[in-house]
């Protein structure tokens, strides 16, 4: 098995041998260019300790600030540490029948499933007027949509414990924290946090890990009835792209 895993192991590094090539460098005019494409859309939301916040979108200079920032922490891992890549763990894992393809395919039919569910029951709720049918459906969504939350956090969480200690892993969660402190603001408009450290000491607020998942939804593009409900890996090259 050590053999087998070895020549697999060999086989990702040859299709990863670019991965370190990454682009950092952009003249005037590419960023003249591409300012022009800022979003500014935005989204208020208010939480008991972390206070009331504004996230943008970010725009395509700090997209590519991000990039960076995600391109030198995972380069520093790739040379200074004894982490897997998500491939080679992930073949570990498959080797061993602890995580599979079927698995994935799972946390992303949930997923799927969940916010149809829930696209449903909006639709359904903002009706001003409800018939008997409509009450009777809300109730079924409503209880369908809890069960496929509940399969697809426990699949979530389990996959989360697996990959955590894998340099992809360890780089996207450090990029999208860069990002929260390049796209999150005040009530007086000034960035929350001035820097990555002063942004890591609210990691042990309660409402943390709500606050990210509504960072992710807000960029990811969901609807506002989903916010603090819908489902999300925090982890994930998307969330910081």
């Amino acid at each position: 098995m050590e053999n087998n895993l070895e020549e697999k192991f060999k086989e990702i590094d040859k299709e990863n041998s670019a991965s370190l090539d990454f682009k950092t460098e952009f003249s005037e005019s590419e960023l003249r260019k591409a300012e022009s494409d800022i979003f500014t859309d935005s989204k208020t939301l208010s939480y008991p300790k972390i206070g009331t916040i504004t996230i943008r979108f970010p725009t395509v200079k700090i997209n590519s600030e991000v990039d960076r920032y995600f391109s030198e922490v995972f380069t520093d891992l790739v040379m200074n540490s004894s982490l897997l890549i998500d491939k080679k763990m992930k073949v570990v894992l498959e080797e061993k029948g602890i995580w599979t393809n079927q698995d994935e395919e799972e946390i992303n039919r949930l997923q799927d499933l969940y916010i149809s569910k829930s696209v449903s029951y909006e639709q359904i709720r903002l009706k001003k007027r409800k018939s008997d049918e409509d009450k009777k459906n809300m109730e079924s969504l409503e209880k369908e949509r809890s069960e496929v939350y509940a399969k697809f956090t426990e699949l979530t969480v389990q996959r989360t414990i697996l990959f955590e200690n894998t340099i992809e892993k360890k780089a996207e969660q450090q990029a999208l924290y860069y990002k929260i402190t390049k796209c999150v603001y005040k009530e007086d408009a000034t960035l929350m946090w001035s820097s990555l450290d002063d942004f890591l000491k609210f990691e042990t607020f309660p409402d943390f890990e709500k606050f990210l998942a509504d960072c992710i939804i807000f960029w990811r593009g969901v609807p506002s009835p989903f916010y603090g409900s819908s489902p999300v890996q925090l982890n994930g090259k998307e969330n910081i792209n």
